[in-house]
């Protein structure tokens, strides 16, 4: 029992070997075909402004398309005409990724856990840093279904190549009763039209008792596929369509080309007899046309075959081209080619928003700046101007940490310094800071006392407060008191206290048992529904002092913040109903 339990366990883990190597080679083909369906588009339009052009051009311009089916890789350019629609897009390693690789479909930027180097973090942080289980959830339902869908391709894969390789067959056996006339020229009873077939040694067969100049037209056409290894390349590009079977826009562009290629086949021919034989070669096409069947799938390039109508009206008003002409399009070809076939060069982005000190420049342009804190469902104002300074000065302790491997953990503050850029601190690792820009990114290893500073502001932040008192005491005694719910006051008050929280003062420590030695000084009470806040304000020696409860400690403060906080007072007095 243990070791038919044992040979399931190995036939499961080959079969998730199995799959997933099916999915990444899915995944890349999907890629290569959103990047050839582009290109394909271009080559369509571009195709139609070259109309009455020789058809070589067009023909050149398909082998991009096929280029970009079969080559995941490709040099980047700044002139590459891909970046127009794939401004946003990511490249790895010089490929161009709609669809990532990953199985969990939900690439993001990470936060290192203690295994990356922290002291700390264990069990409960990894538990912690997992995502909700509902994005797990839609990661792995998008995973299933690009594995049903990798099946799904390889099936079709394989119907496609059984069926042409069947094809390629029977019309070998069909082919093994003709008889030779000449080199490497064979006739036959049972065939209606000309063409080549063969890859190592290409072969023109034609129907029998064809003379004169019909078989004159046929060979020349069919000699000039041969020159320009169209025999190899007909088959190389239904072999990438045969990849690409899902993509009706690869099935359309394989028409078009094998009708470009029969077109400057016939342009070729056209120019080594001139003028005067355009008649009688486009009566040989129509003689030895042939209705497309799928005997012709994988190789066979039939004279008759693609389009007859077409070639007909394009073999009669065809002239030759002048040199000049003939420069300009091989120019412009070629240079629309080259924009093609390279990949946008990835743009340096800018980081200089993941520095801390412009970061600061930023929020001292602010009045009030947004605090989110974890667990907390509205956003915390504070003030802009004083969250700016300090971070100047707390940003000349900050060093740069890079991490080699790493796992999510969930900011429990962030800084919303405004639209892109936000400044992430964990409460998990507090000597860790993460500037983000955008979707670019990075770590900083700073003081845990600057995390206990960012920590120690949210509470003290409107809406979290949610009342100001403000009381006079004259001699001892409480004179006057006002208490305000509105806003602005609150913001104000709220402002005013952080400017005192967190500069570097003129500290005084002394036994003050929380009340100011003076007679005469103001009382300021900061409440909300968990926290409390009591503020005293008094001068002397003509000087501004507060004192911050419960800590035994007395800041000198700047006139200007004493002048405010009185102004403050009288305002909240006016708003008294």
């Amino acid at each position: 029992m243990s070791e038919l339990l044992s040979g399931l366990l190995s036939g499961l883990q080959l079969g998730s070997l199995q799959l997933s190597g099916l999915h990444s080679a899915w995944t890349a083909v999907l890629n290569m075909s959103l990047t050839a369906t582009y290109v394909a588009a271009v080559v369509i339009l571009v195709r139609f402004f070259l109309k009455k052009a020789p058809k070589i051009f067009s023909y050149v311009l398909w082998s991009v398309v096929l280029f970009r089916l079969l080559c995941p890789f490709s040099l980047p350019s700044d002139f590459s005409l891909l970046g127009v629609v794939t401004a946003n897009l990511r490249t790895q390693a010089g490929v161009l990724e709609y669809v990532p690789e990953s199985r969990s479909m939900m690439p993001q930027p990470t936060i290192p856990s203690g295994d990356a180097g922290f002291e700390q973090g264990g069990e409960q942080q990894a538990a912690a840093a997992l995502p909700p289980s509902s994005a797990m959830t839609r990661g792995e339902t998008l995973a299933v279904g690009m594995e049903i869908l990798s099946v799904i391709w390889l099936a079709g894969m394989v119907i496609l190549i059984s069926y042409s390789v069947l094809a390629y067959l029977k019309t070998k056996r069909l082919l093994q009763a003709a008889t030779l006339i000449k080199d490497n020229i064979y006739e036959s009873d049972r065939l209606s039209t000309a063409f080549v077939f063969g890859f190592i040694r290409p072969k023109i067969y034609v129907p029998l008792g064809v003379r004169g100049a019909d078989l004159d037209y046929i060979l020349d056409h069919e000699q000039t596929h041969i020159r320009r290894r169209d025999y190899l390349l007909k088959p190389l590009a239904f072999s990438a369509i045969i990849l690409h079977w899902f993509n009706p826009v690869m099935w359309l562009s394989f028409v078009l080309m094998s009708r470009d290629m029969e077109m400057s086949c016939d342009e070729s021919v056209l120019k080594r007899v001139g003028g005067e034989g355009k008649s009688e070669y486009a009566k040989s096409l129509l003689a030895l046309s042939v209705k497309r069947s799928g005997l012709f799938t994988l190789s066979p390039l039939a004279f008759g075959e693609s389009d007859v109508k077409s070639r007909v009206r394009n073999i009669l008003n065809y002239k030759k081209p002048g040199f000049w002409v003939v420069i300009l399009l091989a120019v412009a070809v070629g240079g629309m080619a080259f924009t093609l076939l390279v990949n946008p060069a990835d743009k340096e982005p800018d980081l200089s928003f993941l520095n801390p000190d412009n970061l600061a420049s930023l929020l001292v342009q602010r009045d009030g700046a947004q605090i989110n804190e974890a667990g907390y469902p509205y956003p915390i104002i504070v003030s802009g101007v004083e969250l700016g300074k300090w971070l100047d000065r707390a940003a000349n302790d900050w060093k740069e940490k890079k991490f080699s491997s790493s796992y999510e953990l969930t900011p429990s503050i962030t800084i919303q310094v405004n639209g892109d850029n936000e400044i992430h601190f964990f409460e998990a690792e507090p000597t860790l800071a993460m500037i983000q820009s955008g979707e670019q990114y990075r770590y900083y290893a700073i003081p845990e006392e600057d995390f206990r500073v960012i920590q120690k502001l949210t509470p003290l932040a409107y809406p979290k407060i949610q009342s100001v008192t403000m009381s006079e005491w004259k001699k001892g005694e409480e004179v006057t008191s006002v208490t305000s719910t509105d806003s602005t006051i609150l913001e104000m008050a709220v402002h005013l206290a952080q400017e005192e929280e967190n500069p570097s003062f003129l500290w005084r420590y002394t036994s003050v048992n929380d009340v100011p030695a003076t007679a005469n000084f103001m009382r300021i009470v900061l409440e909300g529904p968990s926290v409390a806040y009591t503020y005293f304000l008094y001068t002397e020696d003509g000087k501004n002092y507060t004192i911050e409860k419960p800590y035994e400690r007395i800041n000198k403060i700047n006139p200007d913040t004493g002048q405010a906080i009185i102004d403050l007072f009288r305002k909240a007095q006016v708003k008294l109903p």
